[in-house]
């Protein structure tokens, strides 16, 4: 359990470093819709690799009603982070 508690911690920490270092910090909207994994829903997950680039894919929905398509915002991550990213997400 206490494992469990210092993971979570870790992958706040994480998180918000993905969010502060990678561009322009995102909305409110583009941050609460992010998955690690597809879901029935959302079949875009968001930690993405582009190339040579981990990337973190963020939706932007403003029009998304309308035209039933969010826009895709992508925020590449620095090398550290990103090998952080995938050494944590493969681990749990």
């Amino acid at each position: 359990m206490q494992w469990l508690r210092d993971y979570t911690v870790f992958q706040l920490h994480l998180l918000m470093h993905c969010e502060m270092l990678s561009g322009a910090p995102g909305q409110g909207t583009e941050l609460t819709p992010m998955t690690f994994c597809n879901t029935q829903h959302r079949s875009q997950r968001n930690l993405v690799i582009l190339g040579h680039h981990i990337t973190i894919l963020q939706r932007y929905s403003k029009a998304g009603a309308i035209t039933g398509q969010d826009k895709l915002i992508p925020h590449a991550l620095d090398a550290i982070t990103g090998d952080l990213m995938i050494q944590s997400l493969a681990l749990a």
